[in-house]
């Protein structure tokens, strides 16, 4: 009896965990609690148009290219603070990627954005960045029905239609 063995190709998996089901830790969640419980207030000049709130939020968010494609599994984040064209998010590990899909509930209500790194840095035992806000996402990316196309098609650059309720600042 002889077997063939047909070569295959490594792709990425059409079925994965749900990107809403990915939690952060226990951990990283307290300790951006404990950040901004503690935070000073800044009393210089500050360069941005819209102040930042301090938000502590759950984020899946996913790496992606240019056009919208995933490039990696997605990871869960917590919020530091928002802005209406920014996001500063907390980590457990680097982040090597410059446009991150952020997937967060904010009243109850799923919002999908792009953000382009502007900045990264190590923040005690974990890590943070800077996200500025480029676009909204219609969906969030996926292995088996990433974004084709277009990113026009897929995505508005206009302000996100989000607004920071005070509910969130606890």
């Amino acid at each position: 009896m002889q077997c063939t063995v047909e070569p295959c190709t490594v792709e990425p998996c059409a079925v994965e965990q749900p990107a809403s089901s990915l939690q952060p830790t226990p951990q990283l969640t307290a300790f951006v609690n404990r950040l901004n419980r503690n935070k000073r207030l800044y009393a210089g000049p500050d360069r941005r148009i819209d102040c930042r709130q301090p938000v502590v939020l759950p984020v899946v968010v996913r790496p992606i290219d240019e056009q919208g494609r995933p490039l990696a599994p997605p990871l869960a984040m917590v919020t530091r603070d928002v802005s209406t064209w920014g996001v500063g998010l907390v980590h457990e590990q680097p982040l090597f990627y410059d446009r991150l899909a952020l997937r967060m509930i904010v009243d109850g209500e799923e919002v999908n954005l792009v953000g382009e790194v502007r900045w990264r840095e190590p923040l005690g035992p974990f890590y943070m960045c800077g996200c500025k806000v480029v676009a909204k996402l219609f969906e969030f990316p996926t292995w088996s029905a990433s974004v084709v196309g277009s990113p026009q098609k897929h995505c508005r650059t206009d302000p996100p239609a989000t607004t920071w309720q005070s509910s969130e600042l606890a």
